[in-house]
């Protein structure tokens, strides 16, 4: 099994008999930085699986390196794999010593040969091989040192870009987006861990009154869902290192209050809001929450949410990511489902209605002879979100006949 390490949290939240994963011998988690405590709780259930670290960026064809994982008491992307080299090297191109922290720089066979229609990127991060001439070496743009032992520890971004749920985001755009917004002196975006999942914290700087609810409104206004932090903090100053540069090491851990508005705390009136409130405690680890909370000030996300749509389905609600994201309150969730229900009800096919149809199938032929087709169709594609899938679709688009419809 091959996944991210935020899909993998998902899977194990959601599954009920643990046997059904007793199966999986192998496991190869990547894209996003790998935590312990999802290798150990992964041992758990499944004590004999092998749990593998994968490492590199799709300009280097997807794995660099390789690391088991399993009994390590540190997390490391291990060595480099077959014909591909591992460079960690100080901002003058140099090889810095074992234990020292540098850039990372890839080369080998996977390595690409740029980005199309982009010059000025690829001569930036497609450099010449400092140890092989005629080759090139990518710039990774991670921060990492070697082992002892001679495994790569990563450390993360070299610039201001993290991975939450696999998605990679640009805090300095957070951080523009914030400084655009009257009475907002300054801010700082950072990943922080809260109840043990990362999220985005925003801490700022007032020269006024900031609302904190209209604050994250214009930032939803101005940014993408999964780029507007889940936390805000006020300060009175941000703090900085004796070189004056941000020191983000410094910056606390944001408090999740109790809400204060008797509003927000009101209780379930029905059936539906008391189940909504109990998934959404479980899935979400609130205590304190009333019918009208937005759950995405909670520390919602969307592998949560997922999480939450599928737990309503065991209970015969049905009811879409989307609609949760457009009523993100229990209240909201709840009229949404009566709703929903009340429609299914209004268009249930009737009992006459079906022996009707069952009869008209009953006529159809069994003895279907396949035949070559010569009128071109729309065809339904699966599995292009994989790595094969999305060059098959690419492949498909682009040719003359794909394009053409009548």
């Amino acid at each position: 099994m091959q996944t991210t390490p935020s899909v993998m949290k998902f899977h194990i939240g959601n599954i009920k008999n643990e046997e059904n994963l007793k199966s999986l011998k192998y496991i190869v988690l990547a894209g996003e930085p790998l935590p312990k405590a999802l290798v150990n709780t992964i041992k758990s259930m499944i004590p004999d699986v092998t749990i593998y670290n994968g490492y590199g960026p799709s300009e280097t064809t997807i794995f660099s390196a390789v690391s088991d994982v399993t009994d390590e008491k540190t997390i490391t992307i291990g060595r480099p794999i077959h014909n591909t080299q591992i460079y960690i090297v100080n901002k003058n191109k140099k090889i810095v010593p074992q234990g020292t922290i540098g850039e990372i720089y890839i080369s080998g066979d996977g390595v690409g040969k740029g980005y199309m229609n982009k010059e000025k990127q690829t001569k930036e991060n497609f450099v010449p091989d400092i140890f092989e001439p005629g080759k090139i070496m990518y710039r990774v743009g991670d921060l990492g040192t070697f082992s002892k032992s001679g495994k790569i520890k990563c450390y993360g971004r070299i610039d201001q870009q993290v991975k939450i749920r696999g998605l990679r985001i640009e805090l300095l755009e957070i951080e523009r987006q914030m400084q655009s917004i009257y009475n907002i002196q300054n801010c700082v975006v950072a990943k922080k861990e809260v109840k043990g999942k990362d999220v985005l914290c925003a801490y700022y700087v007032e020269n006024g009154p900031v609302n904190k609810e209209m604050l994250k409104a214009t930032l939803y206004a101005k940014l993408p869902e999964y780029m507007v932090p889940q936390c805000f903090v006020k300060l009175e100053e941000i703090p900085h290192t004796p070189n004056g540069k941000v020191d983000r090491k410094a910056l606390p851990n944001p408090i999740i209050k109790k809400q204060d508005n008797a509003n927000k705390q009101e209780k379930p009136t029905n059936d539906i809001e008391k189940l909504l409130m109990k998934i959404i405690k479980q899935k979400l680890g609130a205590k304190d929450i009333g019918i009208d909370t937005n759950i995405f000030e909670l520390g919602a996300d969307s592998l949560s949410i997922i999480g939450i749509v599928t737990e309503l389905f065991r209970y015969n609600y049905n009811i879409s990511v989307n609609e949760i994201y457009k009523n993100p309150t229990i209240r909201g969730i709840s009229e949404k489902l009566s709703n929903c229900k009340k429609e299914e009800k209004e268009g249930q096919v009737s009992e006459l209605r079906l022996l009707e149809i069952n009869e008209k199938v009953k006529k159809l032929s069994k003895d279907v002879k396949p035949e070559k087709i010569e009128t071109k169709y729309n065809v339904v594609l699966t599995g292009a979100t994989g790595f094969f899938g999305c060059h098959l679709l690419a492949e498909m688009l682009d040719k003359k006949e794909t394009k053409e419809k009548e």
